[in-house]
């Protein structure tokens, strides 16, 4: 190889290092993003948390997920993968926890 072509690779090896550095490739970072999608945000669930079907109360899902950070000091978000836990779960109707689908589920992640 002759110096001048080893000059040319090492100068666009450094370029394309240091144009890439600065792009994180992954779009929005995960605090921006909502943790529940945005038909969700506005309507009012109820709330049972996952350990033994203890109704917690009817709220919006930020609220929720504002109240479950609070109490178990994990982020909390409606997207189970990364090792994330079940904490509760959302439903439309009161009292039917076992009879229907959860309309949201929201996951703690350490």
């Amino acid at each position: 190889m002759k110096p001048s072509s080893l000059l040319v690779v090492v100068v666009t090896t450094a370029l394309i290092t240091l144009c890439t550095s600065f792009s994180s490739g992954k779009g929005a970072s995960p605090s921006k993003l909502s943790p529940v999608s945005k038909e969700y945000q506005g309507q009012r669930y109820y709330w049972y948390l996952s350990n033994g079907d203890v109704y917690d109360g009817w709220s919006t899902p930020s609220t929720e997920i504002g109240r479950l950070e609070t109490m178990y000091g994990v982020y909390v978000d409606a997207n189970p993968a990364n090792a994330g836990f079940q904490l509760a779960r959302a439903f439309v109707y009161y009292g039917t926890p076992h009879l229907i689908w959860p309309s949201i589920t929201l996951y703690g992640h350490y």
